[in-house]
Order: C-alpha cells, then structure tokens, then sequence
C-alpha cells in the first residue's frame, strides 16, 4: 500500500495542481453500506461520476479511510485513481515502463465526460473492535505532498458506522422477602395458581386451583377472624408458558397477577394498596427447572439452549429445531400448561403501625421513622410507582449504609439511566446483589471489564441474577467480539 501511494504521489508531483483546475461539479457518494460478518467486515459504496467534468490530462485519488472519534485512521482502503483519458494512458505507461505493474492500483477509471457513470467500492477486511463507532471518509488529495500530505477535500460518508448489538435485558435484583418486620408472623404462604393458554381469567375448575384458592380462602378468613392480625403486604407474581410473542406474554402475564389482586380485593374487601401485582412474562427458569427433573433425552442440550440464546424468540427456534415435532408437542401439552401461573406471598403483622400513619410522616417528617417503618410503607406501594421509588430514597439517605434501601433505589436508577449515581451508592457493598447491580450498571456506562469482573463475584457469591447476568454478558461480548484487558 505504501509503494503504490509513493508511485501515485509521483505522478502527482510532475502534474501539480489545485482541484478546481482539476475538475469542476461535485462527486456524490451513495449506497454505502458496512456490514459485520463473523471475523469479517464488508465495506460497500458507490461514487457518482455524473455531475463532474475532468480535464484529459488530470486525475483525482481517492483514499477511503475508517477514523477514530479523534480522528486517528484506523484501516486505509484501496486507493482509488480517476484520470481523464490523456493521464490514464500515462499511467499506464508509468508501471509498464518502469516495470512496477505488480504496484498498479487496483482502482483506475477513466472519467467518460457526459455520460452518467458510477465506481462500487467492495472491500473485505478481517473485522477489529476498534472499528466499532469509526467514521467512513474519504479523502481527495490533489498537491500530492509527501511530507505535509494535504488534502483538498474530506468528505464525510458515514459516522459511528459499526455499533455493537444492543446489550441484552439483564435481571436487577430488589429485596422485598428479606425485610425484618417487628412482630411479624412467621407462617406464610406460597402457593400456586393456574392459567388456561392465552386466557388470564382465574378458573376455579382449571388444574389444582380449587384446592389453591380454598386454602387462600381459608388464611384470609384466620387472619381478618383476629383483630390483632392484619395482612402486611400480598406479593403476587403472575407468569406465563414461552410460547407466542414475548411482549403479548408479558402483558398476560401482568393481567394474570392483576385478576388475582381483583379477586381479593373484590372477594375480602382488601386494601387494593398492600398488594403488589408484577407480570415477570415468559417462565424461563420455571421450563428450565422442569427440564432438568425431566426424562427427556435432550434435556442437557436444551438446558444449554436456556442457559446461552439471550434472544427469547431464537431460544424458543433452537429447541424446537432440536427435539423435533413430537418432542415439542410433549413440552407444550405436558410441560408448558404448569408454567401459566401465578405465585404469591402474604406476609401479616401483629397489631402493626397503620400504615397511613407511617405515609403520613413520611411526607412530613420522615426522620421520626424507623428504617422498618418506611421500607413497610414502601412495599405497600405498587413497586413501579413514584411513590415507592420516593420512599427507597428516603430509606437509602438516612441509611446509606443499609443494604435493602440502597439496593432497591439503585435498581430505579439504573432503569432511568442514572447509572452514575447508582455506581457511587453501590460501590460501598459488597454483597452478591448489590455486586449484581453495580455490574449492570458498569456494563450499561460501557465499563465492560468492570461490569464483567462485579458480575463474576456476584456469581460467586451465589447470586442467581448475577449467574445468568454473566451468562447473558458473555454471549454478547463473543457475538461482538468485544474484548477487555483481561481477555
């Protein structure tokens, strides 16, 4: 490459001149297009010839380049030479007669004045990550300079050309089960509630419901029968089989656990306030615990296929392409009707603190309350609300040395994209989830070794988020070839 931009700088030299007294019009660049392909990257463009008019005895060269945010040249493509029809010939005699035709550009065209005429540019280059956000130029040099290498033209063709791959969905972690509440009943409950295919209507005829909801009726009826107790908060989880469109699935999924929060609160008259009803959509790690108690010949291979497609709709492609017809038809006849469900979890106090009193300071004078107190009143918030986010915060600045608070605002701030400061509150910890959730943030700022290395303890540490967290992390940095300096 070198030897043939000396060779050209040559003939430039003998001919020097300025690009108006070259050509006059504009050179127009179009269809450009640059694709990765495994280890490869496929470089495309045309350059539209039709609005010049180049004297016989000029040339432009042409050097398309990938630059750098700095705009340092990262790769130099082939030079590409377009000479009026008097210069082409000289050309030709320069290499043939100084015996330099293996240093011959690949590129020479000779300008047809009058005619439309286009040059497609195809290059393929082994791919390098320091390519991901490189701006494609192209640079027209007319002086031929050597030493000073002035240009008389950049143009710009396209910028931040190569993007990784959007990073995948990680899991956040947020506590609720582990809050200590004062006089709290030990006795809970977690049951199981079923759905028919596509429906979120509660069927008491359906599966095992009837028992389900006769020992839900039965609880309730123990705890309002006391005066002393009262229900603290009901967690309801509602899920749904991994069939079908993952965004219809997750609105399912969301409805299931809301029929079953109506159902209570129409059936016992409960406050609508202290249950939380999530939809967490496909039930993932439920198959994958069903797989793995399962008989199935390719369970391990299937298992792998859960464990390591990020992707929800190539997960399910992969393992139907893998057990084949009548496999899949056992999975969704005899496995996937037990994953259309929902879960909950009551949790009931002895003579609690009314929580309206506790909402009440909290808005006046949240420094009068306990930690307990105000992480009470946070979960009996819809978990996505204002209000929930505001009392974690409220928790997390009077005990900013308290694990819970901090780790349950930190998981607001890293889904609004406040990373940073979720980083500096969860840098004090050391536990495998709030390791997890700093990992994700580091990874969501584009701190990838650091992300990597807090997702590794966390795994470490025992932390099932954190464990697939890395999983998901890991597919993606081998998809894109990202690399860090561990690696």
């Amino acid at each position: 490459m070198k030897n043939i931009l000396f060779l050209i700088i040559c003939l430039f030299t003998l001919y020097p001149s300025k690009a108006q007294n070259i050509y006059s019009g504009n050179l127009d660049f179009t269809d450009y297009s640059i694709r990765k392909l495994d280890n490869m990257m496929d470089i495309r463009f045309t350059i539209v010839l039709n609005n010049i008019h180049l004297s016989s005895d000029k040339m432009i060269m042409l050097i398309p380049s990938l630059i750098n945010e700095e705009g340092d040249k990262l790769l130099n493509i082939d030079t590409i030479i377009i000479a009026g029809k008097t210069r082409a010939k000289y050309i030709e005699r320069f290499f043939t007669l100084n015996n330099k035709i293996a240093n011959k550009p690949e590129h020479i065209y000779v300008r047809n004045n009058g005619h439309d005429q286009k040059i497609e540019i195809y290059k393929l280059v082994e791919f390098d990550d320091r390519y991901y956000n490189s701006s494609l130029i192209v640079d027209e040099s007319v002086s031929g300079c050597a030493k000073c290498d002035l240009l008389e033209n950049r143009y710009m063709i396209e910028s931040e050309v190569l993007t990784p791959s959007p990073l995948p969905n990680f899991n956040l972690s947020f506590i609720i089960s582990d809050i200590q509440y004062e006089k709290r009943i030990s006795k809970e409950l977690d049951a199981k509630l079923s759905f028919k295919l596509n429906q979120s209507d509660i069927s008491k005829d359906f599966a095992n419901n009837r028992h389900e909801l006769t020992v839900v009726d039965s609880l309730i009826s123990e705890i309002n029968a006391d005066k002393e107790y009262a229900i603290e908060f009901i967690n309801i989880t509602g899920y749904a089989s991994p069939e079908g469109y993952v965004t219809n699935n997750l609105h399912l999924s969301k409805n299931r656990a809301k029929a079953f929060a109506n159902y209570l609160t129409e059936k016992y008259k409960l406050d609508r306030n202290k249950i939380l009803a999530r939809g967490k959509g496909e039930d993932w790690t439920g198959l994958r615990n069903l797989i793995l108690k399962s008989d199935l010949k390719s369970k391990h291979e299937i298992i792998n296929i859960i464990d390591n497609t990020p992707d929800a709709d190539a997960r399910k492609n992969k393992i139907k392409v893998l057990v084949g017809n009548k496999v899949y038809e056992k999975l969704l006849k005899q496995y996937y009707p037990l994953l259309r469900r929902n879960t909950y979890c009551f949790r009931y106090t002895e003579s609690p603190t009314s929580i309206e009193d506790i909402k009440n300071k909290l808005k006046t004078d949240p420094g009068s309350l306990s930690l307990n107190s105000i992480l009470i009143a946070a979960k009996s918030y819809d978990q996505d609300s204002a209000e929930a986010q505001k009392a974690y915060s409220i928790a997390a600045s009077l005990s900013p040395k308290d694990e819970i608070p901090n780790l349950n605002i930190s998981a607001y701030e890293i889904e609004t994209g406040n990373t940073d400061q979720a980083i500096n509150r969860l840098k004090v910890f050391n536990t495998a989830e709030t390791l997890n959730n700093l990992g994700v943030a580091y990874l969501l700022k584009g701190l990838y070794q650091d992300g990597e290395e807090s997702l590794t303890k966390s795994a470490e540490a025992g932390s099932i988020n954190g464990k697939t967290n890395l999983n998901l992390y890991k597919s993606w940095k081998k998809k894109n070839r990202i690399k860090s300096e561990n690696d």
